[in-house]
């Protein structure tokens, strides 16, 4: 039992239907929507009733969600990027060939079937854009299938669907 509902003060307040035995963990879920932009943790306090604010520790040893390095602090919320992304190439002799080397490392799990594009390649050529060939897959099993549109100057690259 117990019951629990929002103030309008945006406090969350839960109410006990019976007594808690000291020492004993007691633990509930509930779920809200996270806001639509990044931010950092807001200072969130608990309180029991006639007793001083407490702030809530960060957690630790909690494993982290999407793969986000503290992000299981409540309502730290971040966007989709890549923390490292570079692109360089082999060779840049007018009319030769040449191979461009991608590396990106994710700020967050990216899932399966998800695809990665590249724009700005205007100029580029490839032999068979509905194929591109992939090269030096690391890991191996990551990359599945590339599509290069040649007007667009865009290279599209898919994750493997698991």
């Amino acid at each position: 039992g117990g019951s629990a509902a929002w103030t309008a003060q945006g406090e969350f307040v839960a109410t006990l239907s019976s007594a808690a035995a000291a020492g004993t963990r007691y633990a509930f879920s509930f779920s809200v929507g996270n806001p639509s932009t990044p931010q950092d943790p807001p200072a969130v306090s608990i309180a029991l009733s006639g007793f001083a604010a407490q702030a809530m520790a960060a957690p630790s040893g909690a494993p982290p969600p999407k793969g986000v390095v503290m992000g299981a602090q409540a309502l730290r919320v971040v966007a989709p990027d890549f923390e490292d992304r570079s692109l360089v190439q082999s060779s840049p002799v007018a009319g030769g060939e040449s191979t461009l080397s991608l590396t990106v490392r994710p700020n967050l799990d990216v899932p399966p079937g998800a695809d990665v594009t590249l724009s700005g390649l205007v100029g580029a050529v490839v032999a068979n854009a509905s194929d591109v060939p992939l090269q030096g897959l690391s890991p191996a099993g990551v990359w599945c299938r590339a599509f290069f549109d040649a007007p667009a100057g865009a290279l599209t690259v898919s994750l493997c669907a698991g």
